[in-house]
């Protein structure tokens, strides 16, 4: 259910950036917002329904940032620049990403 909430809410983000009147850095903290608030009251969650939402929540949220977050980076630099900046993106994100475990479990 979480990754499901996590497709449609990119495909939804994408095209919501796509609207001149909708402010990015708003939605991306928005987003950033919910899933923190949802995680937090994640264990106050006792039944499976409660649960349930929780996932649908977090799943549609985290999903919506991160198509967010690739829309604001590759609008920071010049059109020339994007697949490198990219690139780089991608990189430190799976550095931090595969640190994060080990270094959590001292």
């Amino acid at each position: 259910m979480l990754g499901v909430c996590s497709v449609f809410a990119r495909l939804l983000a994408g095209r919501l950036c796509d609207i001149t009147f909708v402010n990015r850095r708003y939605f991306y903290q928005f987003c950033l917002s919910v899933t923190g608030i949802s995680t937090l009251l994640c264990p106050l969650a006792t039944t499976f329904q409660s649960l349930l939402l929780y996932f649908i929540t977090f799943g549609f949220f985290d999903g919506a940032n991160s198509a967010v977050a690739n829309v604001l980076m590759l609008n920071a630099v010049r059109e020339e620049q994007r697949a490198r900046a990219f690139g780089m993106w991608l990189f430190f994100m799976s550095l931090s990403m595969a640190s994060g475990p080990p270094l959590a479990g001292k």
